[in-house]
């Protein structure tokens, strides 16, 4: 380098290589971050509002409280809901129909676990 006069040009490139390597570890940060602090997948956005339409729809559930579905690892999802339904109403058909409808879906792995609140008719 010495003999062409671009001694400018190894800071140069240095800091273009360290430029691409922060930029393509940025992704991997966010993600990270979001495993971390167990946020909602962006993947269940769509579709967990038409999960908790159909358990609503199950005789005798009144509502769907408390959703929390997170990222376990790279593609496996955990989430937990708790369930106001009904005393006359089997607490494990709710619970067993939940778990099914969260099953059908399209999710890659996954575990879901629901509870309920027996409330009167």
């Amino acid at each position: 380098m010495q003999m062409f006069g671009w001694m400018i040009a190894d800071p140069i490139c240095s800091m273009f290589i360290a430029i691409l390597i922060a930029l393509s570890v940025l992704a991997l940060i966010k993600d990270s971050v979001m495993i971390l602090m167990q946020r909602q997948p962006l993947a269940l956005d769509n579709i967990l509002p038409q999960c908790y339409q159909k358990i609503v729809s199950l005789p005798g559930v009144y509502s769907v409280q408390e959703p929390h579905f997170w990222t376990l690892c790279s593609d496996y999802y955990v989430g937990a809901v708790k369930l106001e339904v009904s005393k006359t109403v089997d607490p494990k058909y709710v619970i067993s129909h939940a778990q099914m409808i969260f099953a059908s879906q399209e999710l890659g792995r996954s575990t879901s676990s629901s509870t309920t609140r027996l409330c009167d008719p």
